[in-house]
This record gives C-alpha cells, sequence and structure tokens, in this order.
C-alpha cells in the first residue's frame, strides 16, 4: 500500500459522509485512466486487478474478525453501488421526469462510467462496464 498517503479519517468531520470522492482524484491510476477523457475496457481491468492485488495483501494481514467486518462493509459496499448505478440508470431512461431542454443539454454534457462489480468467472474479470451517455 501507499505509505505516501497521510492518514486521515474517511469521513468528513463536519457531515459524518464518507469522503472517498475527495481522494480519488488525487489518485494517479485515476488521473492516468481519465487523462484522455474516458475509460477503457483495459483501464477498467487493470484497476480491477491492482484492487484485488491490494485486497488480497489486506487479506493476509487481517484477524478472521476483522475479514468478517471487512466482508461485510464489501457486500455493503457492492449493494450502494448496484443501487447508485440502478438510480442513475433509472433517471437517464426517464425522459418524461425533466423538461426537454434542460434534460438534453444535461445528457449532452455529461458521460457517466459505471463499474459493477461481480463474482469473477471463467469467462471473465469479474468486472462489467457500462456507459451512458
Amino acid at each position: 500500500m501507499d505509505e505516501g498517503i497521510p492518514r486521515s479519517s474517511w469521513f468528513d468531520e463536519e457531515d459524518g459522509q464518507l469522503q472517498l470522492a475527495k481522494y480519488f482524484q488525487r489518485m494517479e491510476s485515476w488521473q492516468k485512466a481519465i487523462a484522455d477523457g474516458k475509460i477503457t475496457p483495459d483501464e477498467l481491468r487493470a484497476q480491477g486487478e491492482r484492487v484485488i492485488g491490494l485486497l488480497k495483501q489486506v487479506e493476509a494481514l487481517v484477524t478472521p474478525e476483522q475479514r468478517t467486518t471487512l466482508t461485510e462493509i464489501f457486500y455493503e459496499m457492492a449493494v450502494l453501488q448496484a443501487m447508485q448505478a440502478t438510480a442513475l440508470t433509472s433517471k437517464l431512461q426517464s425522459p418524461e421526469e425533466a423538461p426537454a431542454s434542460r434534460k438534453s443539454a444535461h445528457l449532452k454534457s455529461q458521460t457517466h462510467h459505471l463499474v459493477i462489480w461481480r463474482r469473477p468467472s471463467s469467462r471473465g474479470s469479474g468486472l462489467k462496464a457500462l456507459s451512458l451517455r
């Protein structure tokens, strides 16, 4: 793990919210991947492999009790990610919810990249990428 990252709280002191978005934008892996303005399947695969490598390092260091807690966290984060992806997909697929001019301008100005994790199989890496325009 990167020893250069100072230890700080994962949560905002004022509102208690998880502040990972504040950190990921500083990460070299993110900056390299997004430099051209898009995320490719190879970049997704490389990031997935990076995360798996880090998780394997951590798994070797934690007690069985800590592993149980971390496993529950990962499962709940997967649920949260799936809920966010579903909500975003539903919102983008519901044109009647927003005035046409606002919706059109909003959708043209943004591209959303979602990564949906699933259990790896013999046919793939365990990552599914979905780009929404």
